[in-house]
């Protein structure tokens, strides 16, 4: 017996599931590079982070020196 028309169509479970796991596998690697690059701009982060902090605590060390020297002139 032949399909009704618009029947060649439809999906069938089958290609569903092949559909769905081909974008599965997909995402699985989009993810994961995702996680890299989250990764780097944390660490990027922290080198910035960690650059300021020693920048603005020499900068609060030398001011205290200086004021200390410039009150005993």
């Amino acid at each position: 017996m032949d399909r009704p028309p618009g029947w060649t169509d439809l999906a069938t479970n089958q290609a569903l599931d092949l559909k769905m796991d081909a974008l599965r596998a997909e995402l699985r690697g989009e993810m994961a590079e995702l996680r890299g690059e989250m990764a780097e701009l944390s660490a990027s982060v922290d080198r910035h982070l960690r650059t300021q902090t020693i920048v603005m605590t020499t900068t609060l060390i030398a001011g205290i020196t200086l004021s200390a020297t410039l009150s005993h002139v």
